[in-house]
Formats: C-alpha cells, structure tokens, sequence
C-alpha cells in the first residue's frame, strides 16, 4: 500500500516562510553593519595650466610727428617787383597810322594842386617853348593812356630834327620819349588853342634807340638831382 506524502497544514507553512523571512532580514542587517571599502582613487586628468590675464587696453597709434606727416614748406619768398615793360615792335602804330588822341590830358594834369611849381615854370618861359614844354607833356599822356603798361617820363622834341612850329600847330618829327629808362623814337603834331593849351594831339611811337646812340643825343638815363 503506497504511502501518500504528508502536507504541511498551514500552521506549519505559516512558520516556515516567517523563519525564513527573519533570515534574510539577518543577513541584510550583518551586511550592512560591515565597513565599506575604501573607493579607488580617481586618475588624475589631463589638463593645461589656463592663466586668466586681463587684457591690456587698446592704444590708438600715436600721431605722426608733423615732420613726417609732410614735408617742410618751402620759404616764402617775397615777390619780385615787375619792372615797367618797354614797348616793343608790336606794340607801336604802324608808320602812316598815328595814334590820334580822343581826349587831351595836359590841361588837367597842369590844373592839379601838385602841379603849381611846373605852372610856375612855364609861365616864365617864351611863347614857343612853352608850346613845346606842353606838348611834350600831352605826349607823355597820350603814350600812357595808349597802353597804361608805359609810364614815361621825359620827351626830347629836337633829338633828331628841329621843330616846326607854324602858327599854333606843333610838328616834331625827331622827338624822344624816355620810358622805364629806355629811350624810343617818336613823331607827333600837336595843336594848341588860348593860353598854349593842347587842342589836338596824334603820335607814332617808333622802335627803341640803341644805347650806345644815346651819349651822341644827349639823352640820359635819368635825371640829375635838382633837375
């Protein structure tokens, strides 16, 4: 007769399963109260050396000396006064073509306060070369105001040829006219009313006179003092 095996009833298994349970609380708490193991350290890693440095300020370039930044200006130098132009070829009427004057200058010229000394001398002097004192003064006049670049000072009217005078009409046809300290032929016929006053006026300015001439004329460079 086969035995059948015997069953726990369920007092048996309820122990069973409490002892068991305070075996695994047991073991967890004697594994608990055992000391930890020290950790393994940890490698060193691989690093650089970083070194936090402030950054120096941004300069602006500094300005360039003012020697370099150009050159030295030149000098200043003064300007050369411009010596009175001679007049040239060019510049004379063409023989036959005389320059006639459209208006007369002498009379105001002598009119002015700053010419009393000359007034006083042409009142001195006789009826002809009074004549031609004047004339030779509305000559200088009429070249200036023909070309304002001449400026002459003194006429000779008898330099080559001696005057005409017929009347009250004037003819020198070997005058001289001093300009810028040149010397230059001239012709003119000039015409005086009352008093000697100039009242029609015509020229030609002719080429200049070499200066080795001028001794032989008489002409000169400039005025004595007290001339």
């Amino acid at each position: 007769m086969r035995r059948e095996p015997l069953k726990p009833d369920n007092k048996t298994l309820r122990w069973s399963l409490a002892a068991a349970l305070l075996l695994h609380l047991f073991i967890a708490v004697v594994l608990l109260s055992l000391p930890l193991p020290d950790a393994p350290p940890v490698p060193p890693e691989d690093s650089i050396s970083v070194e936090i440095v402030s950054a120096p300020p941004v300069l602006a370039p500094a300005a360039e000396p003012l020697s370099a930044q150009a050159p030295n200006p030149p000098p200043i130098t003064p300007p050369t006064p411009t010596p009175t132009p001679t007049p040239t070829p060019d510049q004379a009427p063409q023989a036959g073509a005389p320059v006639k004057a459209t208006t007369l200058y002498s009379a105001k010229r002598l009119a002015d306060p700053r010419s009393r000394s000359a007034r006083l001398s042409l009142g001195q002097l006789a009826r002809d070369e009074k004549i031609i004192q004047t004339c030779n003064l509305e000559a200088m006049e009429q070249v200036h105001q023909w070309n304002a670049a001449l400026q002459p000072d003194f006429v000779v009217a008898y330099t080559f040829a001696d005057t005409k005078l017929a009347g009250k009409t004037l003819t020198a046809n070997g005058a001289a006219i001093r300009i810028a300290n040149h010397w230059f032929a001239m012709r003119y016929t000039c015409r005086t009313g009352e008093a000697e006053a100039v009242t029609a006026f015509e020229f030609i300015l002719g080429e200049a006179i070499p200066e080795a001439k001028w001794s032989e004329y008489n002409l000169v460079v400039q005025d004595e003092p007290g001339d």
